[in-house]
C-alpha cells in the first residue's frame, strides 16, 4: 500500500510539471466519457433499470397477433382475465382526453388524460397511493358514483399539493367525482396520464370482439415459465376460435414483458447511439496513447537511470499505468460532470424525444459505470506506453546522454492508432451522413396540406352536456360561425382527427368485393365538417366534398381518399359506390362522393392507408376528441385569445388549447432531430479527434526525423520533395483507415436500416461524400508538419545530432 501512495504522490508530480499534456490528455477523455455517461444514462433509464413498480419482471403486455399485434378487445380481455391459469391477475386500461375544473375555483379548467382502469390494475402493478386509498369494486359497478385518483404532478400543478382535497368532489368531463387519493410521485404508468377513473363492465365492451382498445397487462404467477405462459395463452386462442367462428382464423396471443414493451421503440436508436460513443472513446483513448507515446520520448533518460538504480520491468510499467490510471479519474471525473450536463440540456431540448420510464439521474449504476470505463480506458491507452519501455536499451540511453531518440516501433504503434482513429471516425461520419439525407429527405415529403397559418383548437366534449350527436353538431356550428367572424380568418373546419395522430381503423364491407373471414379490407376513420378540405389545402380529385344538405336522416356521403379509391376500384371510379363500417355500434353505410388527395395520417415516414371521411353532422358514433382548425392571415398564436374568447362564449367550462400545424409536424420528427443531433454531434467530436490525433502522429514522426531530414537537404533534396514524402507517407496510412473504416461502416450503418427513410444503409453517394470530407480534413492535419519539415535547417540539425 506504502509502494501505491509512492506511485500515486511521483504520478501526481510529475502530471503537475507539465499542466499543457495533462489538461489536453483530461479533457480528451472527458470527452470520451462524458458522452458515454449522457447516452448510458437514457439506456440505464429507458433499458435497464426496473420500473418502479412491484416486482416489475413479472407483468407482461398482452395483445392480440393478426396481421400485426394489436390491442386487446373487451370480450377477448374478459376470456383472458376468466381463463387463465398463469396469471394472478390481468388488467386493462384506456386512455380519454377530458375536462377537469376544480369546483372551488383554484385553477382554470384544463384538459387532462385519465385512464380508465380495470379493477386489478393497482394491485397488478403493486402501488398505493401516497394520500387517500384505492378503489375499491363498488366504484365499478354501473351507475356508481364518480371517483378518481390524482397523479402526484396533477395534485401539485393544479390543486397546488393541498392534502384536503382527498374526500372531495371535482369536475371531471362535466360530472362530479369524488378524490380518492394521490398516487406518488414515482408511479406514472402510464406515463402521460394524469389521473385514473374505474373501467366499468359497459365501457370495456365485454362482448365486443372486434374493436381493440383495450391495453392489457398481467402478473404472471410465482415460478410459472415462459413457455407454460405461451400455452395457456394459445389454448385461450383455441377456445375462442372455437367458440366464435367470425373471429380472424389462427389468431393468438403475444407476451411481452411490460418494460421490453414500452421501449421497444427506441431499443434500436439508444443501441445504436450506445456503438456510436464508443467509438468516440476509443478514438479518445488512441488519441492519449499518441500523446502518452510523444511524452515517454522525453522520458527515456528517467526511466533508463530509476532501471539502473535497480527498477525492475514490472515496477516500471506499474508506474506508469499508476500515472494513466491517474489521468483516466481525472478525465473520469470530469466526463460525469459533461455527461450528466449535456444530458440535462438534451431534456430540456428534447423532452419527448425517449419515452418517460424514468428520469435519466446520477445513481449508483451510472457512477459504476463511470468507474469501469474510466479504468479500462486507464488500461487500454496507458499500456502502449508501458509496453513501449520493456524493452528499453539502458546502456544505449546512458551512453546517448539521454538524446531522445524515437525506435520504429513506436512510429509502427502510432501509425496503427492514426489509422485506428480514422477507420472510426469514418464509421460515425457515415452514420451521420445517412441520419442527415434522411432527414433531409423527410422534410421534402408532401404531407397532403397546407400546414402554413393553421391554428388547432384541442376539444373534448362531455357526454353529460353534449349527449348526442345533434348537441355536439350545434357546439362546433356555432363555434365555427363565431370563428368565422373574427378578423384575418379565411376559412375555419372542425374534425375527429388531424394529420399525424394515429387515426382508428376498422373492417368494412365494400360493394362488389367478397373476402373471407380474417381478410376483410379496412381503412381510417375519418370525420369532418363541410369546409375542411378547403382550409387544410387538401385537392379534390373527383366527385364533391360535403355540403350542407348532408345532414343527419339523409344517405351518409363519404369521400375516401386516393389510396383507397386505387387499391379496391383500380382501373374504374370509386363514386357512387356502398361502403359498410360494422365494428362501431349497428352496421352504418354510406356512399362515396368524392375522391381527396393523399394525407399523411401517422407520419411524414409512413405508408398512406385507406382513408374514409364521414361528415361530422352524419357520424352518430361521435369521436373522442374535436379538433377546431382556423386558417388566418396573420400568424395565427397572435389570434389565440381571440379563438378562446370565441370558444369560452359558447361554453365557459372548455379547457382550449391552441397549437400550430407547424409544430404538430415538427413535434413529430423530434425523435429523428434527437437521434441527428446526438450522432452528429458524436461525429463531429470524433472527426476532431480524429484530426487532432493525426496531427499528433505526424507531428511526432518528423519531430524524431529531424537528423534524416537535414542529411537529404544536405545531400541535394529540395524543400518540396521532402514536403510531398511526409504527405505522401500520412496519405498511405489514411487511405488504410479509410478502407477498413469503410468496410466497417458497411456493416454497421445496416444495422440502422430502420432508421433511414428514402436512402439505403450503403448509400454510396453519402459514403464518398463523407469520406471526402475526413480525407480532405486530415490531409489539412498532416499538411501542417509536413510543411513544418520542409523548412529544417540542414546546418542546426546535424549540429544538435
Amino acid at each position: 500500500m506504502e509502494t501505491l501512495w509512492q506511485d500515486l504522490g511521483y504520478a501526481f508530480r510529475m502530471l503537475r510539471k507539465t499542466p499543457g499534456f495533462t489538461a489536453v490528455a483530461v479533457l480528451t477523455l472527458a470527452l470520451g466519457i462524458g458522452a458515454n455517461t449522457a447516452i448510458f444514462s437514457v439506456v440505464n433509464a429507458v433499458l435497464f433499470r426496473p420500473l418502479p413498480l412491484h416486482q416489475p419482471g413479472r407483468i407482461v403486455c398482452l395483445q392480440e397477433q393478426h396481421q400485426h399485434p394489436l390491442n386487446v378487445t373487451g370480450a377477448t380481455f374478459h376470456d383472458i382475465r376468466e381463463r387463465n391459469h398463469v396469471f394472478s391477475e390481468v388488467a386493462a386500461y384506456r386512455i380519454f382526453s377530458r375536462n377537469l375544473s376544480d369546483t372551488r375555483q383554484a385553477a382554470p379548467p384544463e384538459q387532462i388524460d385519465v385512464a380508465f382502469v380495470s379493477p386489478d390494475f393497482f394491485p397488478l402493478l403493486g402501488v398505493q397511493p401516497l394520500l387517500g386509498t384505492g378503489f375499491s369494486r363498488e366504484q365499478f359497478r354501473e351507475n356508481a358514483a364518480g371517483a378518481v385518483i390524482l397523479s402526484y404532478g396533477l395534485w401539485r400543478h393544479h390543486f397546488g399539493a393541498d392534502r384536503e382535497i382527498v374526500g372531495k368532489s371535482i369536475m371531471l368531463h362535466g360530472e362530479p367525482c369524488l378524490v380518492l387519493g394521490v398516487m406518488p410521485m414515482a408511479v406514472s404508468f402510464p406515463e402521460e396520464v394524469e389521473a385514473w377513473a374505474p373501467l366499468t363492465d359497459s365501457m370495456a365492451f365485454l362482448q365486443n370482439r372486434r374493436a381493440h382498445l383495450f391495453t392489457t397487462l398481467a402478473r404472471v404467477k410465482v415460478g410459472v415459465a415462459t413457455d407454460a405462459v405461451r400455452g395457456d395463452l394459445q389454448a385461450i386462442a383455441a377456445q375462442i376460435q372455437q367458440e366464435n367462428h367470425n373471429v380472424d382464423p389462427g389468431f393468438t396471443f403475444v407476451a411481452q414483458h411490460l418494460q421490453d414493451n414500452l421501449a421497444s421503440g427506441v431499443r434500436p436508436t439508444l443501441l445504436i447511439l450506445m456503438s456510436a460513443v464508443a467509438f468516440v472513446l476509443l478514438i479518445a483513448c488512441a488519441n492519449v496513447a499518441n500523446l502518452l507515446l510523444s511524452r515517454s520520448v522525453a522520458r527515456q533518460k528517467e526511466i533508463a537511470i530509476r532501471a539502473a538504480l535497480g527498477a525492475n520491468r514490472l515496477r516500471l510499467a506499474r508506474q506508469l499505468l499508476t500515472e494513466s490510471l491517474l489521468l483516466g479519474m481525472l478525465g473520469g471525473a470530469l466526463g460525469c460532470i459533461f455527461g450528466l450536463a449535456s444530458l440535462k440540456a438534451l431534456y430540456a431540448a428534447y423532452p419527448d424525444a425517449m419515452p418517460g420510464l424514468a428520469a435519466p439521474t446520477l445513481n449508483w449504476q451510472v457512477l459504476v459505470f463511470v468507474l469501469a470505463v474510466s479504468l479500462l480506458t486507464s488500461i487500454l491507452f496507458g499500456s502502449i506506453p508501458a509496453g513501449q519501455f520493456s524493452g528499453l536499451n539502458l546502456q544505449l540511453q546512458l551512453v546517448e546522454g539521454g538524446r531522445s531518440t524515437g525506435s520504429v516501433g513506436r512510429q509502427r504503434i502510432g501509425s496503427m492508432l492514426m489509422i485506428s482513429e480514422v477507420a472510426f471516425a469514418m464509421v460515425l461520419l457515415a452514420g451521420a451522413g445517412l441520419l442527415i439525407r434522411s432527414f433531409v429527405l423527410l422534410q421534402r415529403i408532401d404531407p397532403g396540406f397546407d400546414s402554413s397559418h393553421l391554428a388547432v383548437v384541442r376539444l373534448s366534449l362531455p357526454d353529460s352536456r353534449y349527449p348526442e350527436l345533434p348537441q355536439r353538431t350545434q357546439f362546433v356550428n356555432s363555434v365555427l360561425e363565431r370563428l368565422r367572424t373574427l378578423p384575418g380568418v379565411e376559412s375555419v373546419a372542425a374534425a375527429g382527427t388531424l394529420p399525424f395522430n394515429p387515426a382508428p381503423d376498422t373492417d368494412l364491407e365494400l360493394e362488389g368485393h367478397n373476402y373471407e373471414p380474417g381478410n376483410e379490407p379496412d381503412a381510417e376513420i375519418l370525420t369532418a365538417t363541410p369546409e375542411y378540405f378547403r382550409t387544410m389545402g387538401i385537392r379534390l380529385l373527383a366527385g364533391r366534398s360535403f355540403n350542407p344538405q348532408d345532414t343527419p336522416g339523409r344517405p351518409t356521403a363519404l369521400v375516401i381518399n386516393r389510396t383507397m379509391a386505387q387499391r379496391f376500384w383500380p382501373g374504374e371510379s370509386a363514386l357512387g359506390k356502398r361502403v359498410v363500417m360494422k365494428d362501431w355500434g349497428p352496421p352504418l353505410p354510406g356512399e362515396i362522393v368524392g375522391v381527396v388527395s393523399d394525407v399523411k395520417q401517422d407520419s411524414l415516414e409512413t405508408n398512406t392507408q385507406p382513408a374514409i371521411y364521414y361528415n361530422f353532422a352524419q357520424f352518430s358514433q361521435g369521436t373522442l376528441t374535436t379538433y377546431l382548425i382556423v386558417r388566418s392571415v396573420p400568424d395565427p398564436l397572435t389570434m389565440a385569445a381571440a379563438i378562446r374568447e370565441q370558444v369560452w362564449s359558447v361554453d365557459r367550462d372548455q379547457p382550449v388549447n391552441i397549437s400550430l400545424m407547424d409544430q404538430i409536424i415538427s413535434g413529430s420528427l423530434e425523435r429523428r432531430r434527437f437521434v441527428l443531433m446526438l450522432l452528429g454531434t458524436f461525429a463531429c467530436l470524433a472527426l476532431l479527434l480524429a484530426v487532432v490525433g493525426v496531427y499528433g502522429v505526424i507531428a511526432y514522426s518528423v519531430g524524431q526525423r529531424v537528423h534524416e531530414f537535414g542529411i537529404r537537404m544536405a545531400l541535394g533534396a529540395e524543400r518540396h520533395q521532402l514536403q510531398w514524402m511526409v504527405l505522401r507517407q500520412s496519405c498511405r496510412k489514411l487511405a488504410i483507415g479509410l478502407a477498413f473504416g469503410i468496410v466497417g461502416a458497411l456493416a454497421v450503418t445496416r444495422l440502422m436500416a430502420s432508421m433511414l427513410f428514402g436512402v439505403g444503409a450503403t448509400d454510396v453517394l453519402t459514403f464518398a461524400v463523407m469520406a471526402a470530407i475526413l480525407l480532405v480534413v486530415t490531409l489539412v492535419a498532416s499538411y501542417i508538419p509536413a510543411r513544418h519539415a520542409a523548412r529544417v535547417d540542414p546546418v542546426v540539425a546535424l549540429r544538435n545530432e
